[in-house]
């Protein structure tokens, strides 16, 4: 008898959009975000945003070309770096079905 098991993990669906300037607002509306603006060091004139989402340990940053997820069976946000998602996550209307291809992150 071993001491341990196999176990697969269950695929969910999740709703997911990628932050740019462009939808900052609309997102940080969407997940109940807030948006804070960077100003670069030396150009006054260059201004980076940040979203920022709640989480139970504080707040958690979302850079320009992350993906903000929402859970639908845990009703919670929370961001995914561009690279990471990608590789977990197909597109549910492309693929027919969802399918997660690993959590490693």
């Amino acid at each position: 008898m071993s001491l341990t098991k196999r176990y697969d993990k269950v695929p969910e669906t999740v709703e997911a959009v990628q932050l740019t300037a462009e939808n900052i607002d609309e997102v940080a509306k969407w997940c109940g975000g807030r948006k804070f603006g960077h100003i670069k060091p030396g150009f006054p004139t260059e201004v980076t945003y940040i979203l920022y989402l709640s989480g139970n340990a504080g707040p958690i940053a979302v850079n320009m070309g992350d993906y903000v997820l929402r859970h639908e069976r845990k009703s919670r946000f929370e961001p995914r770096n561009a690279s990471s998602f990608e590789h977990n996550y197909i597109l549910k209307e492309e693929s027919g079905r969802h399918e997660e291809v690993s959590e490693e992150t």
